[in-house]
Protein backbone atom coordinates (compact mmCIF):
# COMPACT_ATOMS: atom_id res chain seq x y z
CA UNK A 1 0.00 0.00 0.00
CA UNK A 2 0.99 3.65 -0.21
CA UNK A 3 2.09 3.71 3.43
CA UNK A 4 4.41 0.72 2.99
CA UNK A 5 2.13 -1.94 4.52
CA UNK A 6 1.68 -5.33 2.86
CA UNK A 7 -1.70 -7.06 2.95
CA UNK A 8 -3.04 -10.34 1.61
CA UNK A 9 -4.54 -10.13 -1.87
CA UNK A 10 -7.82 -11.74 -0.77
CA UNK A 11 -8.14 -9.33 2.16
CA UNK A 12 -7.63 -6.30 -0.07
CA UNK A 13 -10.02 -7.65 -2.71
CA UNK A 14 -12.73 -8.28 -0.09
CA UNK A 15 -12.43 -4.74 1.29
CA UNK A 16 -12.59 -3.21 -2.19
CA UNK A 17 -15.67 -5.22 -3.17
CA UNK A 18 -17.41 -4.25 0.06
CA UNK A 19 -16.60 -0.55 -0.28
CA UNK A 20 -16.71 -0.12 -4.07
CA UNK A 21 -19.21 -2.65 -5.34
CA UNK A 22 -19.72 -0.80 -8.64
CA UNK A 23 -16.07 -1.02 -9.63
CA UNK A 24 -12.59 0.07 -8.71
CA UNK A 25 -9.73 1.20 -10.96
CA UNK A 26 -6.12 0.31 -10.17
CA UNK A 27 -3.36 2.61 -11.30
CA UNK A 28 0.36 2.91 -10.84
CA UNK A 29 1.44 4.06 -7.40
CA UNK A 30 3.42 7.24 -7.95
CA UNK A 31 6.37 7.79 -5.65
CA UNK A 32 8.36 10.89 -4.78
CA UNK A 33 11.14 11.79 -7.19
CA UNK A 34 14.70 11.14 -6.07
CA UNK A 35 15.36 14.89 -5.98
CA UNK A 36 12.62 15.60 -3.40
CA UNK A 37 12.64 12.36 -1.38
CA UNK A 38 15.09 13.79 1.18
CA UNK A 39 12.34 16.04 2.56
CA UNK A 40 9.16 14.23 1.47
CA UNK A 41 10.01 10.62 2.12
CA UNK A 42 8.71 8.07 -0.42
CA UNK A 43 5.11 9.34 -0.52
CA UNK A 44 4.27 11.65 -3.44
CA UNK A 45 4.48 15.37 -2.55
CA UNK A 46 2.25 17.74 -4.51
CA UNK A 47 2.72 21.38 -5.47
CA UNK A 48 -0.29 23.68 -5.50
CA UNK A 49 0.43 26.33 -8.15
CA UNK A 50 -2.15 29.10 -8.23
CA UNK A 51 -2.60 31.32 -11.28
CA UNK A 52 -4.82 34.14 -12.51
CA UNK A 53 -5.91 34.82 -16.09
CA UNK A 54 -4.64 38.33 -16.78
CA UNK A 55 -4.29 40.17 -20.10
CA UNK A 56 -5.10 37.07 -22.12
CA UNK A 57 -2.75 34.60 -20.44
CA UNK A 58 -2.11 32.72 -17.20
CA UNK A 59 0.10 34.30 -14.56
CA UNK A 60 1.34 32.29 -11.58
CA UNK A 61 0.63 34.12 -8.32
CA UNK A 62 1.89 31.72 -5.67
CA UNK A 63 3.01 28.14 -5.15
CA UNK A 64 3.16 25.91 -2.10
CA UNK A 65 4.56 22.40 -1.64
CA UNK A 66 2.45 19.95 0.35
CA UNK A 67 4.54 17.46 2.33
CA UNK A 68 2.80 14.25 3.48
CA UNK A 69 2.67 13.51 7.19
CA UNK A 70 4.92 10.73 8.56
CA UNK A 71 3.23 7.40 7.80
CA UNK A 72 0.50 8.93 5.65
CA UNK A 73 -0.46 7.69 2.18
CA UNK A 74 -1.14 11.18 0.81
CA UNK A 75 -0.73 14.86 1.62
CA UNK A 76 -4.07 15.05 3.45
CA UNK A 77 -4.51 18.29 5.45
CA UNK A 78 -6.33 16.39 8.19
CA UNK A 79 -3.29 14.28 9.07
CA UNK A 80 -1.20 15.40 12.09
CA UNK A 81 2.19 16.70 11.01
CA UNK A 82 0.98 17.88 7.61
CA UNK A 83 3.34 20.67 6.51
CA UNK A 84 3.03 23.19 3.69
CA UNK A 85 5.96 25.11 2.23
CA UNK A 86 5.64 28.51 0.56
CA UNK A 87 7.86 28.64 -2.52
CA UNK A 88 9.85 31.45 -4.13
CA UNK A 89 8.31 31.84 -7.59
CA UNK A 90 11.56 33.00 -9.17
CA UNK A 91 13.86 30.26 -7.89
CA UNK A 92 11.77 27.39 -6.52
CA UNK A 93 13.41 27.75 -3.13
CA UNK A 94 11.55 27.18 0.14
CA UNK A 95 10.58 30.44 1.81
CA UNK A 96 8.69 29.21 4.87
CA UNK A 97 7.20 26.03 6.28
CA UNK A 98 4.00 25.83 8.32
CA UNK A 99 2.29 23.06 10.29
CA UNK A 100 -1.30 23.04 8.97
CA UNK A 101 -2.62 21.86 12.35
CA UNK A 102 -1.71 25.25 13.82
CA UNK A 103 -3.17 28.60 12.83
CA UNK A 104 -0.14 30.43 14.17
CA UNK A 105 3.30 29.43 15.36
CA UNK A 106 6.97 29.33 14.56
CA UNK A 107 8.02 28.25 11.05
CA UNK A 108 8.67 24.56 10.47
CA UNK A 109 12.40 24.14 9.91
CA UNK A 110 12.69 20.38 9.37
CA UNK A 111 10.80 17.94 7.17
CA UNK A 112 8.34 15.94 9.32
CA UNK A 113 8.87 12.66 7.46
CA UNK A 114 12.68 12.67 7.33
CA UNK A 115 13.95 15.26 9.80
CA UNK A 116 16.04 16.94 7.10
CA UNK A 117 16.54 20.70 7.27
CA UNK A 118 14.31 22.67 4.89
CA UNK A 119 16.46 25.79 4.63
CA UNK A 120 18.21 26.12 1.28
CA UNK A 121 16.14 23.41 -0.42
CA UNK A 122 15.12 24.04 -4.01
CA UNK A 123 12.70 22.25 -6.34
CA UNK A 124 14.43 20.71 -9.34
CA UNK A 125 13.42 21.97 -12.82
CA UNK A 126 11.38 24.76 -11.29
CA UNK A 127 10.73 26.57 -14.57
CA UNK A 128 9.16 23.37 -15.91
CA UNK A 129 6.79 23.41 -12.93
CA UNK A 130 5.73 26.99 -13.70
CA UNK A 131 5.38 26.23 -17.41
CA UNK A 132 3.21 23.19 -16.66
CA UNK A 133 0.84 25.21 -14.46
CA UNK A 134 0.58 27.93 -17.10
CA UNK A 135 -0.16 25.40 -19.83
CA UNK A 136 -2.87 23.75 -17.72
CA UNK A 137 -4.54 27.12 -17.13
CA UNK A 138 -4.40 27.86 -20.85
CA UNK A 139 -6.72 24.89 -21.38
CA UNK A 140 -9.35 26.64 -19.24
CA UNK A 141 -9.19 30.35 -20.17
CA UNK A 142 -12.76 30.98 -19.01
CA UNK A 143 -11.61 30.29 -15.47
CA UNK A 144 -9.90 33.46 -14.29
CA UNK A 145 -8.65 31.70 -11.14
CA UNK A 146 -7.12 28.21 -11.09
CA UNK A 147 -5.14 26.07 -8.68
CA UNK A 148 -3.14 23.33 -10.41
CA UNK A 149 -1.83 20.40 -8.36
CA UNK A 150 1.42 18.94 -9.72
CA UNK A 151 2.98 15.81 -8.27
CA UNK A 152 6.79 15.58 -8.09
CA UNK A 153 6.97 11.92 -9.01
CA UNK A 154 9.52 9.31 -10.04
CA UNK A 155 7.93 9.59 -13.51
CA UNK A 156 8.43 13.36 -13.63
CA UNK A 157 5.86 16.10 -13.20
CA UNK A 158 2.30 14.73 -13.05
CA UNK A 159 -0.79 16.94 -13.04
CA UNK A 160 -3.15 15.59 -10.41
CA UNK A 161 -6.02 18.06 -10.77
CA UNK A 162 -7.01 21.65 -11.46
CA UNK A 163 -9.29 23.49 -9.04
CA UNK A 164 -11.52 26.30 -10.27
CA UNK A 165 -12.36 27.25 -6.67
CA UNK A 166 -9.08 26.74 -4.81
CA UNK A 167 -8.91 27.26 -1.07
CA UNK A 168 -6.28 29.86 -0.19
CA UNK A 169 -5.72 28.70 3.39
CA UNK A 170 -2.37 27.17 2.42
CA UNK A 171 -1.08 30.51 1.18
CA UNK A 172 -2.46 32.50 4.08
CA UNK A 173 -0.96 30.20 6.72
CA UNK A 174 2.43 29.74 5.09
CA UNK A 175 2.74 33.43 4.25
CA UNK A 176 1.26 34.41 7.63
CA UNK A 177 -0.90 37.05 5.99
CA UNK A 178 -4.08 37.65 4.04
CA UNK A 179 -4.57 37.02 0.34
CA UNK A 180 -5.62 40.59 -0.44
CA UNK A 181 -2.26 42.07 0.50
CA UNK A 182 -0.55 45.02 -1.25
CA UNK A 183 1.27 42.66 -3.62
CA UNK A 184 -1.66 40.49 -4.74
CA UNK A 185 -4.67 42.79 -4.38
CA UNK A 186 -3.89 44.77 -7.58
CA UNK A 187 -3.80 41.51 -9.54
CA UNK A 188 -7.27 40.50 -8.37
CA UNK A 189 -8.55 43.97 -9.17
CA UNK A 190 -7.12 43.71 -12.67
CA UNK A 191 -8.80 40.35 -13.23
CA UNK A 192 -12.13 41.80 -12.11
CA UNK A 193 -11.67 44.93 -14.23
CA UNK A 194 -11.06 42.80 -17.31
CA UNK A 195 -14.40 41.14 -16.59
CA UNK A 196 -16.10 44.53 -16.39
CA UNK A 197 -16.16 44.75 -12.59
CA UNK A 198 -14.66 48.10 -11.67
CA UNK A 199 -16.21 48.79 -8.29
CA UNK A 200 -18.10 47.31 -5.33
CA UNK A 201 -21.02 45.08 -6.23
CA UNK A 202 -24.29 45.43 -4.28
CA UNK A 203 -22.63 47.10 -1.33
CA UNK A 204 -19.82 44.57 -0.99
CA UNK A 205 -16.50 46.21 -0.05
CA UNK A 206 -14.00 46.21 -2.90
CA UNK A 207 -12.99 43.80 -4.32
CA UNK A 208 -14.46 40.71 -2.55
CA UNK A 209 -14.70 41.56 1.14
Amino acid sequence: LGDGREVETLTLASELIAAYGKGYMFQELLRASDSIRAISGPVLPVLRVYSLWISGDARVVYAALRLPSPGAMSDDDAQPGCVRLLMDLATGSILRGHDMAKEYGAPVLHAPATGEALAGRQIENWQDVIATAVEVHRQFPRHRSLGTDIGLSHRGLVVNEANASPVHLTYQLTAQGGLLNPELRPLFRQVLAERGVTGPQKGTPWPWI
